[in-house]
């Protein structure tokens, strides 16, 4: 699927399936203009995420996340 980076934005921003989208630009692009007609027919509704499966927070799995200051302060011989 190619699509216009406009169109890429419009299908995310109207929460859209773009590759619903019937492609009328050059060399089978798909445009904003078709994902315009998309959202005004009522069409090309993304799919329902999953709300069954846990997240981080929720299986008890703990995410470490490194500072930006660690690797300097390693490097830098500073002890903060």
């Amino acid at each position: 699927m190619i699509a216009s980076p406009y169109a890429k934005k419009l299908a995310r921003e109207a929460d859209v399936d773009i590759s619903q989208a019937t492609a009328t630009g050059p060399e089978g692009r798909i445009v904003a203009a078709d994902v315009q007609k998309l959202i005004s027919e009522g069409g090309g509704k993304a799919k329902p995420q999953k709300a069954d499966a846990p997240g981080p927070e929720q299986s008890g799995q703990v995410t470490r996340i490194a500072t930006f200051c660690q690797p300097v302060r390693l490097h830098s011989g500073l002890a903060l």
